[in-house]
């Protein structure tokens, strides 16, 4: 169980990863001044997964948040927080943490 769990959580790491590069969701609207990590980062918030993206069994994913940090001492990252839906409609979302840096 915990295996397959960490399966899909790598897989969807691997998808927000490719898809902060240009994604096809609705993003909020942005001001122009935000540095590209930023704009990236921001991007991300209400990120809707089809369950056909991920390639694992679930019901899909939904990024909840993202939010951009600048921290002296772990440097810039993107903190993605969000929901797998799993095939199970009873079972509870897996909900995740992930921090991308930026570079």
């Amino acid at each position: 169980m915990r295996k397959s769990v960490y399966s899909i959580l790598l897989a969807f790491v691997l998808l927000i990863l490719v898809s902060s590069a240009g994604t096809t969701a609705e993003a909020k609207e942005k001001p122009s001044s935000l540095a590209n990590g930023e704009k990236s980062c921001l991007h991300l918030n209400d990120l809707t997964i089809s369950k056909s993206s991920i390639g694992l069994r679930t019901s899909g994913a939904s990024v909840t948040d993202a939010v951009f940090v600048a921290d002296e001492k772990n440097g810039e990252f993107c903190q993605v927080k969000g929901a797998i839906h799993p095939v199970d409609p009873s079972a509870p979302d897996i909900q995740f943490q992930v921090n991308l840096p930026s570079e």
